[in-house]
Order: C-alpha cells, then structure tokens, then sequence
C-alpha cells in the first residue's frame, strides 16, 4: 500500500521524534547494532501503512516500545527455530560494552582493570545465557532504568508481574554469575 506525500510526512512527523529512542532500545535487546537496525526498520515497514492508527495513540512512545519488544520476541523465536545463530552470538564485546563501562575501575590501576575486564566478560556471559524475555526485562528496567508501569504496558502485563519477573530474573542471573565463580 502506497501513502500519499502528506501521510507519508504524517508518518514521519510522527515517528521520527522516536527513532534514536528506539534504535537504542532495539541495540539493547539484540546486542548489535546491525541487528539493532534491521529490527527498527522492521518495525517502520510494519507501521508506515498504519499511519492512520498511530495518529490515534495517546501516548506514542510506550506503544512504538512495544511494538519494537514483540517483534524482537517473534524474530527471536524464529530464529531460534531455525537454528540459525545462538543468541549469545548475536554481539560482539564490543557491543556490549557501553552497558558495561558503569562496571569501569578507572583510575585504581592494572589489577582493578584486570579485575573489571573479568566481571564485565562474566556479566555479558551471564546476561547472554538469559531467555531473550528475561534479557530484555533486566535491559528495560536495569540498564535502561524504565519505570515499572512503562515496562508493563509495553509487555502488556499488570505492573506486579513486572516486580515478580525482575524478581526471578535478577536471581536466575544471579545463579548464572555463582556458578561461573565456582572453581
């Protein structure tokens, strides 16, 4: 379906304010930014068509937010289907690393870097090992520091769900991380 040039500029007077918000949220969730990409712009092919529906969204931002996590869940299983790539592979250290650096020890010298490099590899690890749902929860809530009631209308869930998840996914996180410091 082709849009007229006013609603194509509806669509992106609507949309753009959002981009690096959800470009951001996608780099998040994949772990790279290619994928990070291909995700956003699944998201806007998605959309463009719907121009007429987005006009309608109260509050735009939480609802992009949602659409962006389902399709992320879909693309996931999928691919998990498929067999095609592990999650865990879907970045490098690099990638990762800008939720890593509040890890940094700057300035305490060789050995706390040493030390800072160790953690943050296991951190990444761990995170990687997490379900892909349980992975986007500790991103939306920890790293991205998203208000609760925001997480659950994005995931469509009551917000005491949310508490339980991160409950269960902080601990599962948690026994990923003991059993890796185990000789």
């Amino acid at each position: 379906m082709f849009l007229t040039r006013s609603q194509a500029k509806e669509f992106d007077r609507l949309v753009k304010p959002h981009l690096r918000m959800l470009y951001r949220f996608a780099c998040r969730l994949t772990g790279n930014p290619d994928d990070a990409e291909d995700l956003v712009q699944e998201v806007m092919l998605k959309l463009y068509p719907k121009t007429q529906e987005l006009r309608e969204v109260e509050d735009l931002q939480p609802w992009l937010n949602r659409v962006l996590y389902r399709c992320f869940v879909d693309r996931s299983r999928r691919e998990k289907r498929r067999h095609e790539q592990a999650f865990s592979d879907l970045g490098s250290d690099e990638d990762h690393n800008a939720f890593l650096d509040r890890f940094s020890g700057e300035g305490l010298g060789p050995l706390a870097d040493m030390e800072n490099d160790r953690a943050r590899t296991m951190i990444h690890s761990a995170l990687d090992e997490l379900a892909p749902d349980q992975r986007a929860l500790i991103v939306m809530y920890d790293v991205e520091g998203w208000p609760q009631d925001d997480i659950a209308e994005v995931l469509d869930v009551a917000p005491g769900t949310i508490k339980s998840r991160l409950s269960r996914c902080r601990a599962r996180l948690r026994e990923i991380i003991l059993a890796k410091m185990e000789p």
